[in-house]
């Protein structure tokens, strides 16, 4: 009898096949390509991806950093070792340099779900909320700076 269909493994693999499977761990959370994620504890929340446009997209930017990492930590281990090894392999180096290939595509990978966010209605309601808080910082530090000028 098959009992991977029933309680908790079953209920995060129905959950895994249902949404692509191949999930990263991520802050706290395992998170997926189509931006579904679910908690660590396997009791916890599995939640499918939003219908909220601007939360599918920064959950699909969470699985992309995740994935990110991941790749930079395996090439950082892997230079490590590398680096104090004792004596030299040709294959190692190859090995690391597929490593900083991979690193380099999931940054850009990272980069263009960072765009596809920004270019969302409340992406850019967002962006236009940080730029007129900037302004308004580097204006009161200008007032601030004046006031501070002024001596007796």
């Amino acid at each position: 009898m098959n009992f991977d269909k029933f309680g908790v493994a079953g209920r995060i693999n129905e959950f895994d096949q249902r949404n692509g499977g191949d999930p990263v761990f991520y802050q706290d959370c395992f998170f997926y390509r189509n931006g579904a994620y679910r908690d660590s504890n396997p009791l916890g929340l599995l939640a499918d991806p939003s219908t909220d446009e601007y939360t599918r997209l920064g959950n699909i930017v969470r699985y992309h950093q995740g994935r990110l990492a991941e790749a930079v930590r395996e090439f950082d281990s892997l230079k490590e070792q590398l680096m104090f090894s004792a004596c030299p392999d040709g294959r190692a180096i190859d090995q690391l340099k597929q490593l900083q290939t991979k690193v380099s595509k999931r940054n850009a990978a990272v980069e263009k779900a960072k765009l596809a966010l920004a270019g969302t209605a409340e992406g850019q309601r967002r962006e236009q909320s940080r730029q007129m808080d900037a302004e308004q910082r580097q204006k009161q530090a200008a007032f601030h700076e004046e006031v501070r000028s002024i001596r007796v």
